[in-house]
C-alpha cells in the first residue's frame, strides 16, 4: 500500500510538472500573439479554461463512455480538474506576464 502511494505520488508529480510546462509554453504563445497589451488575468483563465475544454473534458468523457464512470463522478472530476487548471495558469500568467 505504501509503495502505490508514492508510485501515485510520483506520477501525479509529473503530470502536474508537464501540465505546468505546456501551460507555460502557451501563455507565452498567446501573449506574444495578442501583443503588450494582453494582461495577465486573461491570457491565465483563457489558457486554462480552453485546455481544460480541449484535452481534459474528452479525456474524462471517454471514462464515462467506456468505462461506466457516473455522471456525478465527472462532474466532481471535471470541477477540480477546471478549478486546479485555471489556477495553475493564473499563477504561470502572473509569473510570465504580470
Amino acid at each position: 500500500p505504501t509503495s502505490e502511494i508514492v508510485r501515485g505520488s510520483i506520477l501525479n508529480i509529473i503530470g502536474s510538472v508537464l501540465m505546468a510546462y505546456v501551460l507555460a509554453w502557451l501563455i507565452g504563445a498567446w501573449a506574444l500573439a495578442v501583443g503588450p497589451d494582453v494582461s495577465w488575468f486573461s491570457a491565465g483563465l483563457l489558457v486554462g479554461a480552453l485546455v481544460w475544454v480541449g484535452f481534459i473534458v474528452p479525456s474524462f468523457l471517454s471514462g464515462v463512455a467506456y468505462e461506466r464512470k457516473s455522471w456525478t463522478i465527472f462532474g466532481i472530476n471535471a470541477v477540480f480538474q477546471l478549478i486546479s487548471t485555471v489556477v495553475m495558469a493564473l499563477i504561470i500568467a502572473f509569473w510570465q506576464v504580470g
